[in-house]
């Protein structure tokens, strides 16, 4: 399908704040409750209040919860993983006909690349039920690319361009995060930036479009496809699929 002058074969999708609102009251006690509980468990001398307080009060600050217990001393690693088991998927309100707009999109070839752990990638996933397109061996946690961040390496990307088999130049990358963005633009991908408050929204120079949720990024998907089979046809499918 054509999108912004690009023929796309293949898209990298990011998750939290991408696939579903994270912003919700719901969501944010998820955040906080398991922040705090990970590092209680990871050792930090505090009480289990005082840990979610100080985990909320930095958040708003938009220090990350790892950023947060960092100077205590916690394990990177294993405070990921205690994190991530902590959260409730079940709190996550699923976008409506979520499912049929991937459906209607005609895509089939897609890799979720995500900072979270694959535990939670996976779980989110089937809450969402999003499976067909995202089954496990088309998923990357935060641990398949060495806790590697999106914003600084480029091993997610290539990792998940050798799972989609298209080139860079032929790879759509739907993300929320703007500076997650950077590097796929510097590699020939389409940067889609997912952004709510799109009326309020300055768009960097390395994002090709925005878009206010992945619902509209499908629904112009759907759109692109039928306007190539009013054109000229294309098949778009996963390859050897």
């Amino acid at each position: 399908m054509l999108i912004n002058g690009q023929d796309i074969l293949g898209a990298i999708v990011d998750m939290d704040g991408t696939l579903y609102d994270e912003s919700t009251p719901a969501m944010y006690f998820q955040f906080h409750n398991a922040a705090a509980r990970a590092a209680i468990d990871c050792g930090v001398p505090l009480g289990y209040q005082e840990a979610f307080d100080l985990a909320a009060a930095e958040l708003k600050k938009g220090v990350l919860h790892l950023e947060t217990f960092r100077p205590f001393g916690v394990d990177p690693v294993e405070y990921i993983d205690k994190y991530h088991k902590y959260l409730d998927e079940n709190a996550i309100d699923v976008p409506p006909d979520l499912a049929d707009r991937f459906r209607r999109a005609q895509l089939g070839n897609y890799v979720l690349v995500t900072h979270a752990s694959r535990n939670w990638a996976e779980r989110v996933i089937k809450h969402l039920g999003l499976e067909e397109w995202f089954p496990p061996e088309r998923i990357l946690g935060f641990e398949d690319y060495g806790y590697q961040r999106k914003s600084a390496s480029d091993a997610a990307f290539v990792m998940a361009l050798d799972i989609l088999g298209v080139p860079a130049e032929n790879t759509m990358v739907l993300e929320d995060s703007a500076r997650n963005l950077l590097i796929p633009s510097q590699m020939g991908m389409l940067t889609v930036q997912v952004v709510p408050n799109i009326n309020q929204a300055t768009k960097p120079a390395h994002v090709d479009m925005q878009v206010a949720s992945a619902e509209e990024c499908l629904d112009m998907m759907a759109r692109a496809q039928m306007d190539n089979k009013a054109g000229a046809p294309q098949l778009v499918s996963r390859p050897g699929g």
